[in-house]
């Protein structure tokens, strides 16, 4: 009889080997999925991130002053915090309630040297327009300088009482530790202005590379928990309940203009995907204005060669 011959040592290493190698590349493989669809979760996050800031801007009503009203009095800390922390509220809603119309938001990137992917929102307030109480300026974004457009900074119940940043305020940062970059591989600074004109209520985008003159710097210093401040915080204190940064001169200046605005959405871990690009439309309107650049289009992905 023939004796049965088993696997010889080279045989079972060679097999163990193959399956070795098999099962790397399997997990290398979901490992990959993952991040790829992780990846494509933190893209989709900022789109739906942008969607919702014009989303919040196309809400608000800018409400007009009393008809009686016959002295203009400027918007005052203590009545943008009214109008920031309350919009819609039944008991402040309509003419006459209060001196300040909340004209949109001030979407800054970069502004936080302590966590750099962060990416802060505030409202923009300024004066009330009305038929007793016109602007001279003719353009759009000349009418936003003119009602002394600001954004709320920072708020405390009373002189006593520590700051804290403003309700109406907030900051989000995106799924899976992704981060927005420029179209040069650094990372995106900037403040992009989404606001209502005062002249026909038609909203516009605006972007700023330089807004940091705006003063807007104040969350480097203060945390959402109410940090001690001085009372002349940036320059930028108006009495004892708050702050407010003013966007004016930077306007004037030629700070702000409309233009196409692309950011690069990056992460550590792409799954080998290469950057996506959202872009947004010279002078946005709304959310129909923003675009989710295919990523393999190497013509129209202005983040294609980084």
């Amino acid at each position: 009889m023939k004796s049965k011959r088993g696997f010889t040592i080279i045989e079972v290493m060679l097999f163990l080997a193959v399956a070795a190698l098999m099962f790397v590349g399997v997990i290398a493989n979901t490992h990959n999925n993952i991040a790829s669809q992780r990846f494509s979760s933190s893209v989709q996050n900022f789109a739906s991130f942008l969607r919702r800031v014009y989303n919040e801007v196309e809400d608000v009503q800018i409400a007009s002053r009393s008809a009686t009203t016959t002295v203009r009095d400027y918007c005052t800390m203590d009545a943008a915090m009214i109008a920031s922390r309350n919009l819609g509220a039944s008991g402040l809603s309509g003419s006459g309630r209060s001196d300040c119309a909340v004209y949109g938001k001030l979407v800054t990137f970069g502004e936080d040297q302590t966590n750099s992917k962060a990416i802060h929102v505030y409202d923009v307030i300024g004066n009330i327009v009305d038929n007793r109480h016109p602007i001279s300026a003719t353009d759009d974004l000349s009418a936003v300088a003119e009602v002394q457009a600001g954004v709320v900074m920072l708020s405390r119940a009373n002189a006593a009482s520590p700051y804290s940043l403003s309700a109406s305020s907030y900051s989000v940062t995106l799924d899976w530790d992704a981060w927005i970059e420029d179209t040069t591989g650094s990372r995106f600074t900037g403040a992009l202005l989404i606001v209502r004109s005062p002249l026909s209520g038609v909203v516009h985008t605006y972007l700023n590379n330089t807004y940091s003159a705006d003063g807007i710097n104040l969350s480097r210093t203060l945390s959402s928990a109410g940090t001690a401040a001085s009372g002349s915080v940036a320059g930028n204190l108006f009495g004892v309940n708050g702050s407010v940064a003013r966007l004016t001169n930077s306007i004037t200046s030629g700070g702000y203009s409309a233009q196409e605005v692309n950011f690069c959405v990056d992460s550590d871990d792409r799954g080998g995907q290469r950057r996506r690009n959202i872009r947004l439309v010279s002078d946005a309107r709304n959310s129909g204005d923003i675009i989710v650049v295919v990523a393999d289009d190497a013509t129209e992905n202005r983040c294609y060669n980084n």
